[in-house]
């Protein structure tokens, strides 16, 4: 059963998030090539007779091609950014209407348990927040790489291309391979940072729907902004706890020129990070479907 719903939740995301994230991959790639254009043709016009803003008294066309382009990277990073917003509201939207509107009468009469109504939706939204966010690592990658400095990640890729050939071929020592270890962490952390800001919805939808008699959708927004500054306040608390009582642990007089262990910090972070977001989505989740399995009231 789980596939079926699978099935039906990609199909109906899909005849929205495909026009969405396929226009905003090809705004994003435009928008880079464009931008790179602007830069190659301003730094073309630099030489021994190019003038600054200060002591220009012209506003001339190489300054025009460079605000231009500095406005056509921030009109850009914005756009991608603000994407992954109406993702997150497609997907909750989708999700609320299967469930808490006239749909949800049919939903909960089909031979599915809560976990896997749950399921489909998280896996179907996830994979598309997922894709979304892939978008937007990549368009930051473009606008590095291809407006601001090529030769930098030129030599960075080639050292990364370097250091998984020693990983393979077993070449690499100790520090390479914490550092590859901190790399897998944090995209992991990624990962379940994407996941539990779903269910944070999810979870906040669904004690709107169940608690609240009337105005359900702002008594879910009113729940989401309460778990945030909650999620806030014990993210401060650990902060703190950790700066003043276990960052000193870390402290090293023998470890020149830092005067601490640097990977042992950023290691227990990443741990913690991955800890606590784990147990966000664990609780999120089964929250969730208790709900939607012991309260729900649809009338």
């Amino acid at each position: 059963m789980l596939g079926k719903l699978l099935k039906y939740d990609f199909r109906a995301l899909n005849r929205i998030m495909l026009p969405l994230q396929g226009g905003v991959l090809l705004a994003s790639i435009v928008g880079c090539i464009l931008s790179r254009l602007s830069t190659v043709n301003t730094t073309s016009s630099y030489g021994s007779n190019y003038t600054s803003f200060s002591s220009s008294s012209a506003f001339s066309y190489t300054d025009m091609l460079s605000v231009a382009s500095t406005m056509m990277v921030w009109g850009l990073l914005t756009l991608v950014y603000a994407s992954f917003g109406v993702t997150l509201f497609l997907v909750c939207k989708h999700f609320y209407q299967s469930f808490y509107r006239d749909e949800g009468y049919l939903a909960f009469t089909l031979p599915a348990t809560a976990v896997q109504h749950l399921l489909s939706k998280t896996i179907s939204g996830f994979t598309w927040l997922l894709i979304n966010t892939v978008i937007v690592a990549l368009t930051a990658f473009l606008i590095t790489y291809f407006v601001y400095s090529a030769s930098y990640f030129d030599d960075s890729f080639m050292g990364l291309l370097v250091a998984l050939y020693e990983w393979l071929t077993g070449g690499l020592d100790t520090v390479d391979l914490i550092v590859i270890l901190m790399m897998l962490e944090f995209i992991a952390v990624c990962i379940l940072a994407v996941l539990a800001s779903l269910l944070q919805v999810y979870v906040s939808l669904t004690i709107g729907a169940v608690t609240a008699k009337t105005h359900k959708v702002l008594a879910g927004i009113g729940v989401y902004i309460a778990i945030g500054i909650i999620i806030q306040i014990v993210v401060g608390i650990s902060f703190l706890l950790y700066i003043f009582f276990i960052m000193p642990e870390f402290s090293s007089s023998s470890n020149p020129p830092y005067g601490w262990d640097v990977f042992g910090a950023i290691q227990f972070v990443l741990l913690s990070a991955l800890v606590f977001l784990t147990a966000l989505v664990v609780g999120f989740f089964l929250y969730t479907k208790r709900l939607m399995k012991n309260k729900l009231n649809l009338e």
